[in-house]
């Protein structure tokens, strides 16, 4: 069902010459909205627009597709590409907007078959230059720990020989979601969000705009600032890679090419060692 979830982020990233550390926290809180359902959950909201202006918002061109297409075929179509049957409920865990900004650096899509079982996840990346890609992963054959190679540029401080390597802890009262990346030299960043979930209300929402204000302005601000500090410290810029992010073309000739569109593409995970 609908949730807010109050979460708690944490980055820590490994510096040249491997002898220094990065690390840094911070709160945030997103939705769990069904997205067949979304008009209905925040039509019962005085807080959140459903494509209109409000304290929060949830805009439909804000997720998926970015292109005005239907946010569940844009799912169906990706999780069919891995083998995941069309889910009967995909639960989206986003940011909302806030005061019309909105920003989701990584959004994810769980779909969940009739007995409910948690059966595929989309990782949804977006960069500050707002290009996108999906990570998708059949969780069915792939199971709760899974490893997919970097190919769509995030940081320009971190090359693309990398590998993800996540762990997900299946969302209900409780969430969590680990990444580890490696390169040629060993153990590049791990990234985790902890989180826990509560009802979706006004009262809820109205009391985390006392906590949280602006949430989303300091994401952004957040990063260019922690880019500073890692570049202070020495850390090595990579530029972008053109070709909308992606270090790699596909076969199928599908790219992202900046806000609006998206990769397509379903790219093949295995588990982790």
């Amino acid at each position: 069902m609908p949730a807010l979830y109050r979460a708690r982020v944490m980055h820590l990233r490994v510096l040249p010459k491997r002898t220094r550390t990065h690390q840094f926290r911070y709160s945030v809180f997103r939705l769990w909205l069904d997205i067949d359902d979304v008009s209905e959950t925040l039509g019962r909201l005085r807080t959140v627009g459903h494509n209109r202006f409000n304290l929060y918002g949830f805009y439909d061109h804000d997720h998926g597709p970015r292109d005005g297409k239907s946010l569940r075929d844009w799912a169906d179509g990706l999780f069919a590409g891995v083998g995941v049957a069309r889910p009967s409920k995909i639960m989206l865990y986003c940011f909302p907007r806030m005061l019309g900004f909105e920003f989701n650096p990584l959004a994810m899509y769980c779909g969940y078959d009739a007995a409910g079982r948690l059966t595929g996840v989309i990782y949804q990346v977006r960069n500050t230059d707002g290009d996108l890609s999906p990570y998708v992963v059949n969780l069915v054959r792939d199971g709760l720990r899974h490893a997919a190679e970097k190919d769509f540029y995030v940081s320009p401080f971190i090359d693309g020989e990398q590998r993800y390597s996540f762990t997900l802890t299946a969302p209900s009262k409780h969430f969590g979601l680990r990444i580890r990346v490696d390169g040629q030299d060993g153990l590049t960043m791990i990234a985790t969000e902890t989180a826990e979930a509560e009802a979706l209300s006004d009262r809820a929402l109205l009391r985390l705009a006392l906590l949280r204000p602006f949430m989303t302005v300091k994401i952004i601000a957040g990063i260019y600032f922690e880019a500073v500090r890692l570049r202070l410290k020495g850390a090595k810029f990579y530029k972008h890679p053109g070709n909308g992010g992606l270090y790699t073309d596909r076969p199928d000739g599908q790219h992202s090419r900046g806000v609006g569109k998206s990769s397509m593409r379903a790219k093949e995970v295995r588990e982790t060692p």
